[in-house]
């Protein structure tokens, strides 16, 4: 799927629902304020804005590999620091600075689960 056209779409028809957010923040909410937090595979940043929000003591980042969904994630939030990446080859980010990482709808996308959990 061409993830760069279908963006704007994509944010339009999308809302973070209640029982991906709820475990979310329970896990959130036992981590330590300033806690770096990753969403792996973003997309349009729904979960991640949605967190950024409610919970603001954090740092959050997350990456995409689709330009297209990450400006319009960008354009929706000044909170969240997003990236370009691919999680088949690597992580954008130096090793072991995030106190948690998640992933929405993601892994069905993954051909090399290895590198993807090895990142992690």
């Amino acid at each position: 799927m061409d993830y760069d056209s279908y963006a704007s779409r994509y944010a339009y028809t999308r809302q973070p629902v209640h029982f991906i957010l709820t475990p979310l923040f329970t896990e959130i909410k036992l981590l330590q304020n300033k806690s770096s937090i990753l969403e792996i595979g973003c997309g349009t940043g729904n979960y991640i804005i949605h967190v950024s929000k409610e919970l603001p003591f954090h740092n959050y980042q997350a990456f995409d590999i689709s330009m297209g969904m990450l400006d319009v994630a960008k354009s929706r939030s000044d909170s969240v620091n997003f990236k370009q990446g691919n999680a088949d080859l690597y992580y954008p980010f130096e090793d072991g600075i995030f106190d948690m990482a998640f992933a929405v709808d993601v892994i069905q996308h993954i051909t090399s689960l290895h590198t993807f959990f090895n990142e992690a």
